[in-house]
């Protein structure tokens, strides 16, 4: 071994070698804003090892290249830095710096000038300092060679704040303690304390050490890969580093470590986060070889969901989302807070037991497993794209129209790079199925290919059809946690596998009846039905699986062998996939299929208020209309919302001909109607019915057509026919429909028998306020009285406008409309 291989202090190297930072390096970031926990984390366990009787720290690995007498680190900058810092500032406080002085000199920054300059002039200080009196980042400010130009320099204000701390506080407002003299103070640090604390850094039994690796030692046969491996994290202080560091370290108790401290066996935690563990991540590393970014990505992945799962069970999905855990390690990992940081340990407390741990530790060795097995069934180079297919969503994992033929995965298990070192987010129903698949990693007996594909399978279809929002996301993570393997057993089920190791003989002998309220209740009720039919016959698990995949449906196709009652029944289910196969395709209704796919659908529906109000956005032949609102659609009572018009729909009938008593639904039948909107709404854009006028229109915009206003209908058509009135370009009548298209104040000109032409609005609802004409200005604006009628009541104080009254026997709708109009607005068109 050579004299760069050996255990060494800090000390000890000075002595023997310059050490220079390198131009390459980057600054000193271990005192930038923003690292405060990390200061304090760090020089905590350099004040801890210097008091006496304190265990050795040996801190990790530095390396480097030499040059004659100088030691040019490749790794390890910051840690160097830091303890030049703590022994600069020892020395300073013991009054032994004209003594160190020249041994100090040895250490400096090639990055800047300044750098350079400021530490060799640190060296040379020779008023003495009394921290009572000043504070040491001042102190050194205050100095006759401290330029202004100094505060520009990044790496400076960082050894300032590294010596002098900071006055922020964390979340408990108490203050952190991340300074050089921020210790000292605590230790109460004299004269005296210092020299001896100083000494014991300096003598050959030094308490704070590291190794040293000449990168050039011929001793070192470090290849390629590994030199890269080796660098893989970047740089020593990364976020997963101190994140590991913490971790190893953390005590549950004063006697008790979390995870062993001297266990060095084969499959001891701490040496699989370094090798096996370290393996998985290694083949989706970035273009600049970092693996830690997405490492630390899965951790917070895992933490959030066992923190949600199994901690405070008892809370409810609102009280979990609203605390302080939930909200950073969310962010962290749906990309939300792209400059998530780690900060302490501290943050995990709630999560870091033995109980975890052990489940993480069991979670990344069964994905390990995993990787094995592809690997010895597949070859290395197909591994990670088979256990890629076994995870994602089951529908994807075919030939598309991507580039290159290429399916794109909306979902990695193991988190990827986005762009650059930044890991890809993750939204809530790809959380939810992270969580799926560590419940199947751990709680599985064996690792079988088939089997997870049956979990996953079933996973993706319960997740894709259930809403999740961010309060749902914690009842479908504990429900895949606990809430599945705990399914209620129907009586005369004679099976006891568990729900991971064959989803769907468990399934099959789930007691549905029992099913109240638990997360995604309708799309798991149909996967008990699917179950159900494989396991008395295992023929239909194809036609099932070619079902799901077919167009928009996903997984859910309950439709294809539900009844009209909403009930299961297989005996049409060939029968209605054939239908649906000349119906859909994946963008949703055909164009040629809508017209007669609304008529039939909306012909069979006998109950307005569940069937058309409440905003029910079922007017277009889009995927998502289809699936969402009304193949799949339920009530509050869970039955299926439109069982009997979906059911004659896909039995291939045609419309009803049954007539409804409600003009409404009459009208929602009418050919004309349909085909008009169909031809209209060309974008397929969202559109629904709302009362009290029962307004068909474009979600957002009172654009559309009324379907309860007979009588106006009926008098403007009249009045259009008799040619006393034209419409604006704001509205049309809809062909053989007698309704107008538009918006719903509709704006026409009005021709007088005096010859002059009026504009007028009919109102869309007469109200106490409102009336039904209204006279317009030439702009379209509201035509205002000049003096406001204080007899009147409602607009008609400040508008001219009345109310249309219905003509007697012996008058015509016609004339009775020309009689008002002279009758409420003579006096304006006399003044005209």
């Amino acid at each position: 071994m050579s004299e760069y291989s050996q255990k060494v202090s800090f000390w000890d190297l000075l002595k023997r070698k310059n050490i220079v930072i390198p131009i390459i390096q980057r600054d000193y970031a271990q005192g930038r804003k923003g690292k405060e926990f990390l200061r304090e984390r760090f020089l905590k366990q350099l004040f801890d090892a210097l008091q006496d009787d304190a265990e050795p720290l040996v801190l990790d690995f530095v390396y480097g290249s030499t040059e004659e007498d100088t030691l040019y680190p490749l790794d390890g900058q910051q840690r160097l830095t830091t303890l030049w810092l703590l022994h600069w500032y020892l020395a300073l406080r013991a009054g032994t710096l004209s003594e160190d002085k020249n041994i100090l000199k040895h250490f400096s920054y090639e990055t800047r000038v300044s750098s350079r300059t400021f530490c060799h002039k640190l060296c040379s200080i020779s008023q003495p300092y009394q921290s009572q009196k000043a504070d040491i980042a001042g102190f050194v400010r205050n100095q006759s060679w401290f330029y202004s130009a100094y505060e520009q320099d990044p790496t400076i204000q960082s050894m300032l704040r590294m010596l002098g701390g900071t006055d922020i506080k964390d979340n408990n407002d108490i203050d952190i303690i991340d300074g050089i003299e921020e210790y000292a103070t605590q230790l109460k640090l004299t004269e005296d304390k210092a020299k001896e604390l100083l000494e014991r850094l300096k003598s050959a039994d030094s308490p704070i050490s590291f190794y040293l690796l000449n990168m050039e030692d011929k001793n070192m046969p470090l290849t390629d890969d590994l030199y890269i491996k080796m660098n893989a994290r970047g740089k020593t202080l990364t976020d997963f580093e101190n994140f590991k560091a913490d971790l190893l370290k953390y005590k549950l108790s004063d006697q008790e470590y979390l995870i062993p401290e001297n266990d060095t066996s084969e499959n001891s935690f701490s040496l699989l986060l370094d090798t096996r563990w370290t393996d998985l991540f290694w083949p989706y590393r970035s273009a600049e070889y970092h693996i830690d970014e997405i490492y630390l990505n899965f951790l917070n992945r895992f933490f959030l969901n066992w923190y949600i799962a199994r901690c405070n069970t008892d809370a409810t999905a609102e009280e979990v989302t609203a605390r302080d855990f939930y909200k950073q390690l969310s962010a962290a990992i749906n990309g939300k807070n792209k400059d998530y940081r780690y900060q302490s340990i501290s943050i995990y407390n709630q999560v870091l037991t033995r109980e975890c741990i052990a489940s993480l530790q069991t979670c990344l060795n069964r994905l390990y497993d995993l990787y094995q097995k592809a690997i010895t069934e597949y070859g290395k180079e197909q591994a990670s794209q088979v256990v890629d297919s076994l995870l994602s969503p089951y529908w994807e994992n075919k030939a598309n129209d991507d580039e290159g033929g290429k399916t794109k995965k909306t979902f990695y298990f193991i988190p990827r790079y986005e762009t650059g070192n930044t890991p890809d987010s993750i939204n809530l129903q790809q959380q939810v199925v992270f969580h799926a698949v560590c419940v199947y990693l751990t709680t599985c007996q064996t690792i079988d290919f088939g089997r997870l594909k049956e979990w996953m399978h079933v996973v993706w279809n319960i997740v894709e059809n259930s809403y999740i929002d961010s309060e749902q996301s914690v009842s479908a993570i504990r429900f895949f946690d606990r809430g599945l393997h705990a399914l209620p057993r129907l009586q005369d089920c004679e099976s006891t596998c568990q729900a991971s190791d064959d989803i769907i003989t468990f399934l099959a002998g789930t007691d549905e009846g029992q099913l109240k309220n638990i997360f995604g209740r309708r799309q798991l009720l149909e996967e008990i039905a699917k179950a159900r039919q494989i396991k008395a016959d295992n023929s239909w698990k194809e036609k099932i699986d070619a079902a799901e995949r077919f167009a928009f449906f996903k997984g859910a196709i309950a439709f294809l062998f539900n009844n009209e009652k909403g009930e299961t029944d297989w005996s049409y289910f060939d029968r209605k996939l054939d239908t649906a196969q000349l119906l859909f395709d994946k963008d949703g209704v055909k164009t040629e299929q809508k017209v007669h796919a609304l008529r039939t659908l909306y012909s069979y529906c006998n109950n307005w208020d569940a069937q058309f109000g409440r905003y029910a956005k079922i007017f277009n032949g889009s995927a998502n209309t289809w699936k969402n609102n009304i193949l799949t659609k339920v009530g509050n009572d869970n039955s299926y919302t439109y069982a009997a018009p979906v059911h004659h729909l896909l039995m291939g009938d045609g419309p009803s001909e049954k007539t409804s008593d409600d003009r409404r639904m009459r009208l929602l039948t009418d050919e004309s109607l349909v085909s008009f909107l169909v031809t209209e709404n060309k974008n397929d854009s969202d559109m629904y019915i709302r009362g009290p006028h029962d307004a068909l229109y474009y979600c957002g915009y009172k654009y559309g057509v009324m379907l309860n206003f007979e009588r106006r209908d009926t008098y403007l058509n009249l009045l259009l026919d008799e040619g006393v009135i034209e419409l604006t370009d704001r509205n049309r009548r809809i062909d053989n429909t007698g309704l107008f298209w538009g918006d719903f104040n509709i704006n026409f000109l009005y021709h007088a028998r005096n010859g002059r032409t009026l504009h007028l609005q009919w109102y869309q609802q007469r109200n106490y306020n409102a009336y039904d004409i209204y006279l317009m200005t030439d702009e379209w604006g509201y035509k205002m009285r000049p003096e406001s009628l204080e007899y009147e009541t409602g607009d008609r104080k400040k508008y001219y406008c009345f109310n249309v009254e219905e003509p007697n026997d012996d008058i015509s709708i016609v004339e009775q409309f020309h009689k008002q109009i002279e009758e409420n607005f003579l006096n304006y068109m006399n003044k005209q």
